[in-house]
């Protein structure tokens, strides 16, 4: 059997990533599914049919935290040593699949106090480097790792999920890296981000409902409280530049919108 798992959460999908589901699950992977969607039944009633496939839903958005921490916990003890998490509108191939399955055959055991290996698209390295800040989609984590941490933080709804594993690693001594110019990704072609043109230059930003937004001012102020509590000063300090982006970038959005 093979010994890693491919993990979603799902949140008003595109049928698109059935598609990449079905990638996995024909090249023998077992896929664990969580559905944040609430009362439907298509992506239920495709994905149950497949006895590769564990497929979990509350009927309710339950939020990142809880979801991701819901499949990694169920790998584990269905004896998985990794897991491989995607977002659902993360683009990847067989090829993809491939290139991840080799790279952790070949160096995982190298990498010292590795919790988490994270795959990018970004062609300018593609040495392992060690890594603070990861996103979870394109992620391998390391199950026993993972769960000597604590699992993700189910307190973080969606915005924070992944910095706070990321911190959490950091306080427990653990090591996250990086590979790049992985084929068949892209994290950016499936996305909603709009295209603006100010002072004749392009800038793609993505305007977020206010929810999203307070969301994540909420949740980088309690990951810059973390880290000053746990004397983590780089990441306090990439924390507060991150809201101060975010913030500007979310005016200007609006600013933008409202002259159009």
């Amino acid at each position: 059997m093979n010994d890693m798992a491919i993990g979603f959460v799902l949140y008003n999908p595109s049928v698109k990533v059935l598609d990449r589901i079905r990638i996995c699950i024909l090249n023998g992977y077992k896929v664990y599914v969580f559905d944040n969607t609430p009362a439907t039944t298509f992506f239920r009633d495709e994905l149950k049919q497949d006895e590769s496939v564990n497929y979990y839903t509350l009927d309710v958005n339950v939020g990142l935290g809880v979801s991701i921490s819901m499949i990694t916990v169920n790998a584990f003890y269905d004896k998985f040593t990794y897991l491989l998490f995607f977002d659902q509108d993360t683009v990847f191939n067989l090829d993809t699949l491939l290139f991840i399955t080799s790279f952790y055959k070949k160096n995982l055991e190298n990498l010292e106090s590795c919790v988490a290996v994270s795959f990018q698209e970004n062609k300018f390295y593609t040495i392992v480097e060690p890594v603070e800040l990861v996103i979870n989609s394109g992620s391998l984590f390391v199950l026993d790792e993972l769960k000597s941490i604590g699992w993700h933080d189910m307190s973080y709804f969606v915005d924070g999920v992944d910095y706070k594993f990321c911190l959490d690693a950091s306080i427990k001594g653990r090591n996250i890296y990086k590979v790049g110019n992985v084929p068949g990704f892209d994290h950016s072609s499936e996305q909603d981000d709009v295209d603006y043109i100010v002072a004749g230059h392009k800038f793609r930003i993505r305007r977020y409902p206010i929810f999203r937004v307070k969301d994540y001012i909420k949740s980088l102020i309690r990951l810059c409280i973390v880290s000053i509590a746990n004397f983590k000063l780089s990441f306090f300090l990439k924390f507060f530049k991150q809201l101060c982006v975010y913030v500007i970038i979310q005016l200007v959005s609006r600013i933008l919108k409202l002259g159009r």
